[in-house]
């Protein structure tokens, strides 16, 4: 039995361009078919801790290990478990969404080589279950904002990735695209994938993972089940502002509370 699908093991980090940000002996312990928030502000350092999980990152101190082998050599193998969608990325927008998709197939094709029907029925196996098939011969520039991230979320199913990591899946996104996309996250636990998602909206956290990171001011990292770390006392260390939190039948609500 597989207790962690990745680790990091005593992880620090610090840039080397003269900008005052460091991690110490970050540890953290991703179990297999959960969702984990990675929670802080603007700049405090979300990114740099999924390129850190990614390889893309070195660190400067300790380990990164994606079982059983590393994540480094688990990458440099060409193994297409790990799928990764940053907070923006550029695409023609003339490009068709089903060609979009195919891009997700990309490390199964050889060179000069065309897609096959498998690819095919992939893509469409997927596109149906994340409800963008009626997206399929549109170009991307014609969808919006709540579509393209449901059409970059069927690429990465497209690709048969295991582990899913999203910087800010939800940002910019309207309510009902908003709910959507939390919704299609949860669902995708539901297919056995474990998702690791970045976000400085406390309730998205509180929402839908199972375990939570939380970033304070002073790049301090608190990981753990997520009603043990989204704490109003850590909330406040995060975003340096007294924060509560309340609920209710709806779900969670965190608010500024009135200094008097």
């Amino acid at each position: 039995m597989v207790d962690f699908l990745l680790t990091l093991d005593k992880v620090s980090y610090s840039y080397t361009n003269g900008r005052d940000f460091s991690f110490e002996d970050v540890n953290v312990n991703i179990s297999p078919n959960t969702i984990t928030s990675i929670l802080g502000r603007n700049g405090a350092g979300k990114t740099t801790l999924l390129l850190i999980m990614l390889g893309f990152l070195k660190p400067t101190g300790g380990t990164v290990n994606y079982f059983p082998d590393g994540i480094n050599g688990f990458l440099s193998r060409g193994n297409n478990s790990v799928a990764f969608l940053p907070q923006s990325e550029s695409a023609p927008e003339k490009i068709l969404v089903v060609d979009y998709l195919l891009m997700g197939r990309t490390p199964y094709i050889a060179p000069f080589i065309l897609p096959g029907n498998k690819d095919f029925e992939l893509v469409q196996k997927y596109a149906e279950l994340v409800e963008v098939d009626h997206l399929l011969h549109y170009q991307i520039g014609k969808i919006s904002g709540g579509e393209l991230q449901r059409v970059r979320i069927c690429r990465a199913l497209v690709q048969e990735s295991d582990l899913i990591l999203l910087d800010e899946p939800i940002s910019h996104l309207d309510l009902n695209a908003k709910f959507s996309m939390m919704e299609m996250i949860k669902h995708l636990q539901s297919l056995g994938k474990t998702i690791i998602f970045t976000t400085h909206d406390p309730v998205e956290a509180l929402d839908i993972a199972d375990h939570a990171l939380i970033i304070s001011n002073d790049q301090q990292i608190n990981f753990g089940l997520t009603q043990d770390v989204i704490t109003e006392k850590n909330l406040t260390a995060c975003f340096n502002i007294p924060i509560k939190i309340s609920r209710n039948k709806s779900g969670f609500a965190c608010v500024v509370e009135k200094i008097v």
